[in-house]
């Protein structure tokens, strides 16, 4: 666990990654200790290994990071409080979903989409509905167009598309402006 304090960032990367595979513990402290190293890099690889060990005592240092500047880090950080599973941080993280912010609203939803049960579900949560970047803007509307485009990929049923949003809209708040009739 030394090497996680390395000079060399590619290293600290790595040894952030590999703490994060061998879920153990003993490493939760040492990794907060990190979760402000100078390279942002470093930083996304110690959220993610903090959200993979799963340990509580990762959850106020990276709620405290959850605003920060560089949005590749607050994706890495909201995706590791996801993976904690806490009902109170993900509560707040839906909050994040009305922020005025636009790029916060997407990265949340990003983040927030693997609580999905279901793989269609996340991937119709991305815009090119595959799971992949970027991710919708919970703040734009869903419409019949969007439905259509979403049932022509994924191959399932209109209506089954528009039932799924309209759950998804119950769950992320998303706004929906389609008919629900098959008509």
């Amino acid at each position: 666990m030394a090497k996680i304090n390395d000079t060399d960032s590619d290293v600290r990367q790595a040894v952030a990654r590999a703490l994060g595979r061998i879920k153990n513990a003993r490493a939760v402290e040492p990794l907060i200790a990190k979760l402000n190293d100078a390279d942002s890099e470093v930083q996304q690889a110690v959220a993610g290994a903090l959200g993979e060990i799963k340990d509580a005592q990762a959850l106020e240092p990276l709620i405290a990071k959850l605003n920060d500047a560089d949005n590749e880090v607050q994706q890495a950080v909201e995706e590791a409080l996801v993976q904690l599973g806490d009902a109170k941080t993900i509560q707040k993280l839906l909050n994040r979903l009305s922020s005025e912010n636009q790029n916060t609203r997407v990265i949340t939803l990003r983040a927030l989409s693997w609580i999905c049960e279901d793989q269609i579900d996340h991937k119709l949560l991305s815009r090119d509905v595959d799971a992949l970047d970027p991710f919708l803007d919970p703040e734009e509307e869903i419409n019949e167009e969007r439905v259509n485009y979403a049932a022509a990929r994924l191959e399932i049923a209109v209506e089954d598309v528009r039932r799924r949003y309209q759950t998804l809209a119950q769950q992320f708040g998303l706004r929906l402006n389609f008919t629900t009739d098959a008509s």
